[in-house]
């Protein structure tokens, strides 16, 4: 299996890192259905199923 690099620019999700790359190892990409994107910003800002929301730290 050939290795990817996934560069992502959802900001909200728990895995993406600061320079916008994805860090799990696959991913897995299905619809966004209304019932599961309630907890990101934008309904169109994602469609990959690992999606986790990102907590919002203060420090």
């Amino acid at each position: 299996m050939k290795q990817q690099t996934i560069r992502c620019q959802i900001e909200s999700c728990l895995h993406n890192s600061p320079d916008h790359y994805c860090e799990l190892n696959c991913i897995k990409i299905a619809p966004c259905a209304p019932n599961t994107c309630s907890n990101v910003m934008h309904k169109c800002e994602s469609m990959c199923a690992n999606f986790e929301k990102k907590e919002r730290s203060f420090f």
